[in-house]
């Protein structure tokens, strides 16, 4: 039998355990809206989010387009979880050229994120773009992740674990192989 004091004792335990359990567990729709909010925290006109990726527990990468009066822009932003929500810790955002029919961008993540060195990424501005090769300069070839977001725009991107893709060559093909695109253009 326990004592009188210890059944409050234990029904406080069992509050606090409760508690952390719902921290821990906060639905991931709770994350978005947080995480969306904290991106438009940094006040870019018409920002449209593209692709959040959680990167590691408490932190994500989100892509997204933003709009000025003349261009369009797409990029990346970093968040973290704190005690009290999302907030943003920093990004990039490139136009791409009219004459690209894909963009490239490349950030160093390695002091914000402890499983990736950096990320290679851009919007795919032709509709005949199937898939997206990287050339490391190793030779090691990589294929890109290809996301889809609103009213059919697309975008590529891949996240390095362990080289950095700064000097990479991008290629950009068609469903019938046909290489459309390399970024830098000679290789």
């Amino acid at each position: 039998m326990l004592q009188r004091t210890s059944k409050p004792l234990l029904t406080v335990y069992i509050i606090i355990i409760v508690f952390l359990l719902y921290m821990l567990t906060v639905p991931m729709e709770n994350d978005r809206r947080g995480i969306e909010n904290a991106v438009r925290s940094i006040e870019q006109p018409k920002i449209e989010i593209a692709l959040i990726k959680k990167a590691e527990a408490r932190k994500a990468i989100v892509f997204y387009e933003w709009q000025s009066s003349e261009n369009d822009y797409f990029g990346i932003a970093t968040v973290k979880k704190s005690v009290v929500g999302w907030q943003f810790t920093g990004g990039s955002t490139t136009e791409t050229p009219e004459k690209y029919l894909i963009g490239w961008s490349y950030n160093h993540i390695e002091s914000e994120f402890a499983d990736y060195k950096g990320i290679l990424y851009g919007i795919i501005k032709d509709s005949t773009i199937t898939h997206i090769i990287i050339h490391e300069q190793d030779g090691n070839e990589l294929d890109a992740n290809i996301a889809m977001y609103s009213d059919g725009k697309r975008f590529w991107y891949m996240l390095s674990q362990r080289d950095d893709l700064a000097s990479a060559i991008v290629e950009a093909y068609d469903g019938n192989g046909k290489l459309l695109q390399r970024i830098p253009s000679s290789p």
